[in-house]
């Protein structure tokens, strides 16, 4: 059964017959590989001997009403900017963490913040 991905005309065939991964863009073949080495390429999940994905590690900018800046790094990428800002309005607090330290901050007193990415892609 092909499952259709983000890419208009992209398609992953699976051919149960051979245990093959078909992998076809506009229904031209671009490769052919076992499931394993799919899995392997295109979906790192730290199981079984496969390659976690890298961490990525963002600086966070926050300026508060009054001029005052905070900094804080987070365990995340700049995609994060859209989960941050959706909870800051539900929540009403800006909860920036990474794996030693988190920081609280009352969504009343950010006047903005801003992501950048400091780890370099591979």
């Amino acid at each position: 059964m092909a499952k259709n991905y983000s890419q208009r005309g992209l398609k992953v065939t699976r051919d149960f017959s051979t245990q093959e991964v078909i992998v076809t863009m506009d229904n031209v073949e671009i490769y052919r590989t076992t499931e394993e080495e799919h899995a392997m390429a295109n979906y790192p999940i730290g199981a079984s001997g496969i390659k976690p994905a890298p961490k990525k590690y963002s600086l966070v900018d926050v300026t508060l009403k009054d001029g005052a800046k905070v900094e804080v790094t987070i365990d995340a990428g700049i995609g994060v900017a859209e989960h941050l800002s959706r909870s800051m309005k539900e929540t009403g607090m800006l909860l920036l963490r990474n794996g030693t330290q988190a920081t609280a901050i009352a969504a009343s007193e950010v006047a903005m913040f801003s992501i950048t990415q400091i780890t370099l892609e591979e």
